[in-house]
């Protein structure tokens, strides 16, 4: 399990912000909790932290889901198959 979850500043897990800082939703701070895993938010107007995000995302998508054929209508095969896949990196 990653120690913190790096994402975009979408605003179904950005509460605001203060000082420039990103304050989570109660919500995914219950999630991050949940999977004791550290939020952490893309800086903003900062494509360099942003274009990793959006990288990892892009070789999940291009070496386990095309490859494997998932998608989430079958949401239980899709997790077993991503953790046989996490374990293979």
């Amino acid at each position: 399990m990653p120690k913190t979850a790096l994402t975009d500043r979408m605003g179904c897990l950005k509460g605001g912000t203060v000082a420039g800082l990103v304050i989570p939703t109660p919500a995914y701070v219950r999630f991050c909790a949940h999977y004791r895993i550290q939020p952490d938010f893309c800086e903003g107007a900062d494509p360099e932290s942003k274009g990793l995000v959006e990288n990892l995302v892009g070789y999940v998508k291009s070496d386990l889901m095309i490859p494997e054929e998932l998608n989430v209508a079958d949401l239980a095969m899709a997790n077993a198959k991503g953790r046989l896949w996490l374990g293979e990196r």
